[in-house]
């Protein structure tokens, strides 16, 4: 029997050697392996703790000086984990970043060829542009190992070493299985966060319906409600609502800003539609409008309450009620950027909340209007039946109606006397507090006389800037302090009703007469309704 010899003794040796190196190199990336994995079941909401786990896992087994990672957003490369130097070289390297896709970078030809890329002597290489940053780092070799998802690059890992030379292929496939992991940790994250983010906006959507259902009287809620849930989903830094009265946008909800931007903001208000805002242009456009930095566009009116405000970029979406724009929902963040398209969808979904409630509040107002004007037309036919040989309680019953119903400061009625107009009864907030007119001529220098002598109800939305063509109502009209005045001429089969305070025991007090009679509304300002004047 021939005995081994020692040459043969010394070669099983090696073996061994070599097969315990190999097994204990497995072993190292199964642990490795095992610990990324560890860190992705405890990271679905943060990707961070992941990517310096992978970073510095790779780096240990690799043998590298230095390790990092990068994402890709489609047009710029941005540095996430970077371990293993000095804190100046780590400073050269992270200030170039984010870098547009090139082939000067290693991750930049990993990107571009979707596959391992290594450099073996990083000073011998014409293309690399981050000579000095590797200088200082004192690094000579480096390995990227692109982040695929579905055919698509959204990212590299890359370690480097002190010395030149490739890296072996057992360990550009470790840095494929990390790269997978990497990118299972990135989909979970993304799932995750779109779960998180429909059920926070099913749950702002049903929220914003609570709110709808709990104001069928009262908008101002609801609109402050859109505004917050807003700002929170877009991670908005302001939010706003304005309303369109047809001409005019008018802000109506504001949040985010401090006292002094929220003057400037306000100063803006009201403003026609057109290009000067964002607001302004979605009402103009019908559709939802970006702006990606407001300081850049040219149109932007505002700027100066943008930049107290600390906004840049903004998105404005159009509440539509049978195509016709009736207000918008504004979001503006301090970084510039366009918002995306799930967050544009978002804010159409809450535009649509605001035109129910709107519509609503309509519905509701309009059914209690009717209400309250059947009610009213009641109770003065009661006080009609109830006084067949006294018509002041009537008189007196339709001027406290009238004024309530029309939210007026005052309602008077005159009788025609003569040429005249006598004040025969007045109710209302400012009645008490000046002394009434008791006799106004019937011409053209008042609403009252106007609208006796045309035979039509005449409103005027601001009797005190008057002066020419209503002299004498201009002249009452600042002795009461009234503003807004709406006329309605009485007249009962074309003639009018004069006063006749000798009417007989038992007979009418309002008689047939050529001349005319008014009731007339005073309000602080503004203009009345159509349906309140209607009364």
């Amino acid at each position: 029997m021939v005995e081994p010899s020692r040459e043969s003794y010394l070669a099983l040796e090696r073996e061994l050697a070599a097969r315990d190196v190999e097994l204990n190199e497995a072993h190292a990336y199964q642990a490795a392996i095992r610990d990324v994995l560890g860190v992705i079941s405890e990271s679905s909401t943060d990707l961070q703790p992941v990517f310096d786990a992978i970073t510095e896992r790779a780096m240990a087994l690799c043998g590298a000086r230095i390790g990092a990672m990068t994402r890709f957003d489609g047009e710029l490369l941005h540095l996430v984990a970077y371990h293993g130097v000095a804190q100046e070289a780590s400073d050269a390297m992270r200030a170039a970043f984010p870098m547009k896709l090139a082939r000067g970078s290693i991750s930049g030809r990993a990107i571009l060829d979707h596959v391992p890329v290594q450099i073996p002597d990083v000073p011998a290489d014409p293309d690399y542009a981050l000579k000095d940053a590797s200088r200082q780092a004192g690094i000579r070799s480096i390995l990227a190992v692109p982040l695929l998802r579905e055919g698509q690059v959204v990212g590299t890992i890359l370690v480097s070493r002190e010395e030149t030379g490739s890296f072996p292929a057992k360990l550009v496939k470790l840095l494929q299985t990390f790269a997978d992991q990497a990118v299972i940790a990135i989909e979970n994250v993304r799932l995750f966060n779109e779960t998180k983010e429909a059920l926070e906006q099913q749950t702002a959507t049903a929220e914003i319906l609570k709110v709808i259902s709990g104001s069928p009287t009262d908008l101002q809620p609801v609109f402050d409600a859109i505004t917050e849930r807003a700002m929170a989903l877009c991670d908005a830094r302001i939010g706003a609502v304005t309303r369109f009265d047809g001409e005019l946008l008018h802000l109506v909800t504001l949040r985010g800003v401090s006292p002094e931007a929220e003057d400037a903001m306000h100063a803006a208000y009201p403003m026609e539609p057109g290009r000067s805002s964002l607001n302004a242009r979605a009402i103009l456009e019908r559709a939802p409008v970006q702006c990606a930095d407001v300081f850049d566009d040219p149109d932007y009116v505002p700027k100066d309450a943008a930049r107290q405000a600390g906004f840049r970029g903004g998105l404005a979406v159009p509440l539509l009620r049978e195509g016709q724009a009736v207000g918008a929902i504004w979001v503006g963040r301090a970084e510039p950027g366009l918002f995306p398209d799930k967050l544009v969808k978002l804010l159409q979904t809450f535009a649509d909340q605001a035109v129910l409630a709107i519509e609503n509040v309509r519905l509701f107002n309009e059914t209690k209007e009717a209400l309250e004007q059947q009610t009213a037309i009641s109770e003065i036919l009661r006080v009609i039946s109830e006084s067949p040989t006294d018509v002041q309680p009537v008189l007196e019953a339709i001027a406290d109606h009238a004024a309530r119903l029309c939210d007026a400061g005052a309602a008077s009625i005159f009788l025609t006397e003569g040429d005249m107009l006598r004040h025969v009864a007045s109710r209302g907030p400012l009645v008490g507090q000046t002394t009434p007119l008791e006799l106004l001529p019937i011409n053209r220098q008042s609403t009252s006389g106007r609208a006796v002598l045309e035979r039509a109800t005449m409103q005027v939305a601001d009797m005190q800037a008057e002066a020419a063509e209503y002299p004498l109502g201009y002249e009452i009209a600042l002795r009461l302090g009234y503003r807004t005045v709406v006329v309605a001429p009485l007249f009962r089969e074309g003639p009018a009703v004069r006063y006749d305070p000798a009417a007989p025991p038992g007979s009418a007090a309002v008689q047939r007469a050529r001349g005319g009679a008014a009731a007339h509304l005073r309000r602080p300002g503004g203009n009345c309704a159509p349906k309140r004047a209607s009364v």
